[in-house]
Protein backbone atom coordinates (compact mmCIF):
# COMPACT_ATOMS: atom_id res chain seq x y z
CA UNK A 1 0.00 0.00 0.00
CA UNK A 2 3.09 2.43 0.48
CA UNK A 3 4.14 2.06 -3.42
CA UNK A 4 7.08 -0.84 -2.55
CA UNK A 5 7.54 -2.39 -5.53
CA UNK A 6 7.99 -6.18 -5.57
CA UNK A 7 11.02 -8.11 -6.54
CA UNK A 8 11.86 -11.86 -6.65
CA UNK A 9 13.22 -14.16 -4.08
CA UNK A 10 15.65 -13.31 -1.56
CA UNK A 11 14.96 -9.43 -2.23
CA UNK A 12 11.11 -9.93 -1.24
CA UNK A 13 11.92 -9.95 1.96
CA UNK A 14 13.86 -6.88 2.70
CA UNK A 15 12.74 -4.55 5.49
CA UNK A 16 10.85 -1.49 4.86
CA UNK A 17 12.84 1.92 4.58
CA UNK A 18 11.01 3.85 6.66
CA UNK A 19 11.64 7.56 5.12
CA UNK A 20 10.60 5.65 1.33
CA UNK A 21 6.85 5.30 1.25
CA UNK A 22 5.32 7.23 -1.77
CA UNK A 23 3.10 10.03 -0.65
CA UNK A 24 0.57 10.16 -2.71
CA UNK A 25 0.18 5.90 -3.05
CA UNK A 26 -0.10 6.45 1.00
CA UNK A 27 -2.51 9.43 0.62
CA UNK A 28 -4.96 7.90 -2.26
CA UNK A 29 -4.85 4.30 0.66
CA UNK A 30 -6.01 7.00 3.46
CA UNK A 31 -8.75 8.09 0.85
CA UNK A 32 -10.05 4.97 -0.20
CA UNK A 33 -10.18 3.37 3.18
CA UNK A 34 -11.94 6.65 4.85
CA UNK A 35 -14.37 6.69 1.70
CA UNK A 36 -14.92 2.56 2.80
CA UNK A 37 -15.45 3.64 6.50
CA UNK A 38 -18.28 6.50 5.48
CA UNK A 39 -19.89 4.43 3.03
CA UNK A 40 -20.20 0.58 3.89
CA UNK A 41 -20.26 0.76 7.47
CA UNK A 42 -21.36 -2.59 9.01
CA UNK A 43 -23.78 -3.36 5.97
CA UNK A 44 -23.58 -6.34 4.21
CA UNK A 45 -23.49 -6.08 0.64
CA UNK A 46 -23.98 -8.21 -2.34
CA UNK A 47 -21.84 -8.03 -5.01
CA UNK A 48 -23.11 -7.94 -9.03
CA UNK A 49 -20.95 -7.78 -11.75
CA UNK A 50 -21.43 -4.80 -14.16
CA UNK A 51 -19.68 -3.65 -17.78
CA UNK A 52 -16.50 -4.74 -19.31
CA UNK A 53 -14.58 -4.73 -22.31
CA UNK A 54 -12.00 -3.55 -24.06
CA UNK A 55 -10.16 -2.09 -20.97
CA UNK A 56 -12.83 -1.45 -19.04
CA UNK A 57 -14.62 -3.00 -15.75
CA UNK A 58 -17.09 -2.33 -13.80
CA UNK A 59 -19.00 -3.95 -10.70
CA UNK A 60 -21.44 -2.98 -7.53
CA UNK A 61 -21.90 -3.25 -3.99
CA UNK A 62 -25.98 -3.34 -2.71
CA UNK A 63 -26.45 -2.73 0.46
CA UNK A 64 -30.14 -1.84 1.75
CA UNK A 65 -29.66 1.79 1.89
CA UNK A 66 -27.31 2.55 -0.60
CA UNK A 67 -25.22 0.96 -3.80
CA UNK A 68 -21.20 1.73 -4.24
CA UNK A 69 -20.53 1.10 -8.13
CA UNK A 70 -16.76 0.81 -9.10
CA UNK A 71 -15.76 1.71 -12.72
CA UNK A 72 -12.34 1.34 -13.80
CA UNK A 73 -10.97 2.35 -17.62
CA UNK A 74 -7.62 0.43 -18.22
CA UNK A 75 -7.39 1.73 -21.97
CA UNK A 76 -5.89 4.79 -22.97
CA UNK A 77 -9.00 5.79 -24.28
CA UNK A 78 -11.60 8.46 -22.51
CA UNK A 79 -14.76 6.29 -21.76
CA UNK A 80 -18.48 8.17 -20.90
CA UNK A 81 -20.30 6.17 -18.19
CA UNK A 82 -23.95 6.30 -16.60
CA UNK A 83 -24.77 5.64 -12.88
CA UNK A 84 -27.35 3.30 -13.04
CA UNK A 85 -28.70 5.15 -9.70
CA UNK A 86 -32.51 3.79 -8.25
CA UNK A 87 -34.92 6.08 -7.93
CA UNK A 88 -34.86 8.31 -5.13
CA UNK A 89 -31.07 7.59 -5.17
CA UNK A 90 -28.36 10.92 -4.75
CA UNK A 91 -24.78 10.25 -5.35
CA UNK A 92 -23.49 10.75 -2.17
CA UNK A 93 -19.98 10.30 -1.96
CA UNK A 94 -16.64 9.17 -4.32
CA UNK A 95 -12.70 8.37 -4.76
CA UNK A 96 -11.31 8.58 -8.06
CA UNK A 97 -8.21 8.01 -9.60
CA UNK A 98 -6.54 9.96 -12.54
CA UNK A 99 -8.94 11.71 -14.59
CA UNK A 100 -12.49 11.99 -13.97
CA UNK A 101 -14.84 14.69 -15.00
CA UNK A 102 -18.68 14.37 -13.25
CA UNK A 103 -21.48 15.60 -15.15
CA UNK A 104 -23.29 18.39 -14.15
CA UNK A 105 -26.52 16.56 -12.86
CA UNK A 106 -23.84 13.98 -10.78
CA UNK A 107 -25.59 11.21 -12.89
CA UNK A 108 -22.44 10.11 -15.13
CA UNK A 109 -18.94 10.65 -15.91
CA UNK A 110 -15.89 10.93 -18.58
CA UNK A 111 -12.83 8.33 -17.38
CA UNK A 112 -9.79 9.21 -18.77
CA UNK A 113 -7.49 6.53 -19.75
CA UNK A 114 -6.16 4.77 -17.12
CA UNK A 115 -8.72 6.08 -14.60
CA UNK A 116 -11.12 4.85 -11.83
CA UNK A 117 -14.41 5.87 -9.69
CA UNK A 118 -16.24 4.23 -6.71
CA UNK A 119 -19.37 6.38 -5.81
CA UNK A 120 -21.67 5.74 -3.55
CA UNK A 121 -25.38 6.54 -3.91
CA UNK A 122 -28.30 6.19 -1.88
CA UNK A 123 -31.02 8.01 0.11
Amino acid sequence: ELGMEGERDPMNRQCFPKKAEDVDVAQFYRRLLNFHKRTMGKDVMEFRPGDCGDGYISFFREGDDNIIYVYINASPEPKTIRFPMKPGHRLLDFVNSGSVTLDEDFGGCTLAGISGIVISTGV
